[in-house]
């Protein structure tokens, strides 16, 4: 070896220890900052707070996972604790694992040159981001089975050495251990064997024999006939492959107005990312097999496309939703491997060529890095800045912690275990329906009581074909409960419905305001409470009225906010006027003693200045243009009552 060459090797080294904490540290970077999902709050929530004999003996069942992804997350957990950033953590060092492997297999296939490539495109790869930010096994399997990818490659190249193959046979059983359909990938292995053996006999028996010690291994494990039977039904879709190109190489978080869907041939939809993808690859195995590396042209198709072409028969042959591009995710280091061979053999193109060859070879590598890096930029940015992951569950607990009581219920229309690790409020919390097979009868007949029981049913509707399909719940409330507000935290909607009818017991702010000898003003409540609110706030006036008499024309309800004199001379700055209950009752016809809720909505402006606002509320006569007179005046407004008086600063 030359000493320029030994100059290379080590500045390659440096270069990639650079990258790695680089992107240890882009992997620690806002770990917890996205809501976790209703996967990783499964893992949490029933892994790691059962005992083990449950977890193997039905989570495993419901969840299938082998047993060193549980074991390893519920030995962490439970020793780190169950917090969101202590929980990713161990993901964000397997994930860094999976970066140093992604050198190695650079090197092993390459040279430094298409190493420091796949090294750099896996340290900003929004799947890799994504994966080292999940409490799931996906980044302990992605980076299991790169470290068993490349001992593989060791022990093909030199099938003389047992210890490599013993090496290799260690972790091609953990990759199975820890991960189902690692399985995929050791029928890559075999095929690309199976291309070798007729330039290297040697390889037959050592590969056999690997192979047969590698299912000794897993055997106990996967000839249970439990596992068979476990029940579990997938929830992913039908074939797609276009969508594996897009996010395996450009994760899928792009947003959507920057990626439409172009086309669909059957149930195959084309977006501008995933055709973009496919050409990167097919560019890339084209130029691979004219190249001088023979072992990479053959390897990293086959590591690449035989896990997806595997699940997609699996998916069909089944009729099960298998596919989604995560249970093939560890195939994302073939792809990066691709594209860095792509870039090195169009840099070694330009070398050898005249300089007019010269500048189309160096751009069109140029091109192909800004189109790997610009599109996946865009889609860690998004992932990084947005609710990328799951609703923004510590807001909507938040919420529901400041404003529903205890006399109240919170109902989900979709089991998400996200809302059981995070909520802890003061208000029951229960799902409707309560299994995929309750009948709309029965969903009724609980909703029914649960209206009677309690005082403010908080409603989380979830759009979803697997629960709720039809959004009974929704419908049901709409139709038999008064809603009380809406509020939207992210793109999650959160309603409050109330029974319509109305006694002492549902007034939390009593008042006794009394307008002529037409009605008494009894109570009052704000959704969200007072101390939450700012500018911008949609506020919910929830007022409770007893009627004293009847009217001979059709009175209106008005509910203002007053504050500072504004640009045209008044100091009103919102209202709400209307029919009582939006004219499900009247004056005309209501039942004196018979008291009735009337909910008003209010915005704050987002430019009201500073200072101190009111909201009043009174009755008036549209025809007269009067009102009718308050006892007692607020000093704001005439004949109107004060609710409430705040400041903005």
């Amino acid at each position: 070896m030359t000493a320029s060459h030994l100059h290379t090797g080590s500045r390659g080294w440096r270069l990639a220890i650079v990258f790695i904490l680089v992107g240890f540290a882009l992997r620690l970077f806002r770990l917890d900052a996205q809501a976790l999902t209703g996967d990783e709050a499964f893992t949490i929530v029933n892994w790691t707070r059962l005992p083990l004999s449950t977890v193997f003996s039905t989570i495993a069942l419901i969840d299938p996972q082998p047993p060193a992804t549980m074991l390893t997350i519920i030995g962490w957990i439970r020793v780190v604790g169950d917090s969101v950033f202590a929980a990713r953590m161990l993901s964000a060092l397997a994930g860094t694992i999976t970066l140093a492997a992604a050198y190695a297999l650079g090197r092993k296939l390459g040279n430094h040159r298409v190493a420091l490539f796949a090294l750099a495109f896996a340290t900003l790869s929004p799947v890799y981001v994504w994966y080292a930010q999940d409490v799931r096994g996906y980044a302990l399997w992605i980076a299991v089975s790169a470290v068993s990818a490349w001992a593989f490659l060791q022990a093909v190249t030199q099938p003389a050495r047992r210890g490599r193959w013993l090496v290799y046979i260690g972790l091609a059983a953990l990759g199975l251990y820890t991960y189902y359909l690692e399985a995929f990938l050791i029928i890559a292995q075999n095929l690309y064997v199976l291309t070798c053996l007729p330039h290297n006999r040697r390889l037959l028996k050592p590969w056999i024999t690997s192979q047969l010690a590698i299912a000794a291994l897993v055997a106990p494990w996967y000839l249970q006939p439990s596992l068979r039977n476990s029940g579990y039904e997938p929830t992913a879709g039908d074939v797609n492959l276009p969508w594996v190109f897009e996010a395996l190489l450009f994760g899928e978080t792009l947003p959507a107005r920057l990626n439409p869907e172009l086309f669909a041939i059957g149930m195959q939809v084309f977006t501008a990312a995933s055709i973009i993808g496919i050409i990167l690859t097919i560019a890339a195995i084209i130029t691979l097999a004219r190249s001088r590396w023979h072992h990479a042209a053959v390897f990293l198709p086959l590591y690449a496309l035989v896990p997806t072409l595997m699940l997609a028969v699996l998916t069909v042959v089944t009729g099960e939703g298998f596919f989604r591009p995560r249970y093939v995710a560890a195939s994302a280091m073939a792809y990066i491997l691709l594209a860095a061979f792509l870039i090195e053999i169009l840099l070694q193109y330009a070398r050898q060529r005249v300089t007019a060859a010269q500048v189309t070879y160096t751009s069109l590598a140029g091109l192909v890095v800004l189109t790997l890096f610009g599109i996946g930029g865009v889609s860690l940015w998004a992932y990084r800045f947005g609710p990328s992951k799951a609703p923004p569950w510590p807001e909507i607990v938040d919420t529901l912690h400041a404003q529903a009581d205890e006399d109240d219920i919170v109902i989900q229309n979709f089991p998400d275990p996200a809302f059981q690790y995070y909520y802890a409020g003061r208000a029951e919390a229960t799902i409707l329906p309560q299994d995929r097979t309750s009948t709309p009868a029965e969903t009724y007949a609980a909703l029914e009581q649960i209206l009677a029981e309690y005082d403010h049913i908080w409603f989380l509707p979830v759009p979803t074909d697997l629960y709720d399909a039809e959004q009974i719940v929704a419908g049901w409330l709409l139709e038999h409960a008064q809603l009380t507000s809406e509020q939207w935290i992210g793109r999650s909607h959160l309603m409050q419905f109330a029974r319509w009818e109305v006694d002492t017991g549902d007034i939390k702010h009593p008042l006794d305001a009394q307008f002529g000898d037409v009605a008494t003003l009894r109570g009052v409540s704000f959704t969200p409470p007072v101390e939450r609110w700012q500018r911008g706030t949609t506020i919910y006036v929830e007022t409770i009225w007893e009627p004293t008499a009847q009217t001979e024309e059709a009175l209106r309800l008005f509910v203002h906010l007053l504050g500072p004199i504004g640009p045209d001379g008044l100091p009103l700055w919102a209202q709400d006027d209307h029919a009582p209950q939006y004219e499900r009752i009247s004056s005309t016809t209501w039942t004196p003693g018979e008291m009735f809720r009337d909910v008003a909505q209010l915005t704050i402006p987002v430019d009201a200045p500073a200072g101190e606002y009111a909201i009043t509320t009174g009755l008036y006569d549209p025809t007269m243009l009067e009102r009718v007179p308050l006892d007692a005046t607020a000093p704001s407004e005439p004949d109107s009552a004060t609710l409430a008086i705040f400041s903005l600063p």
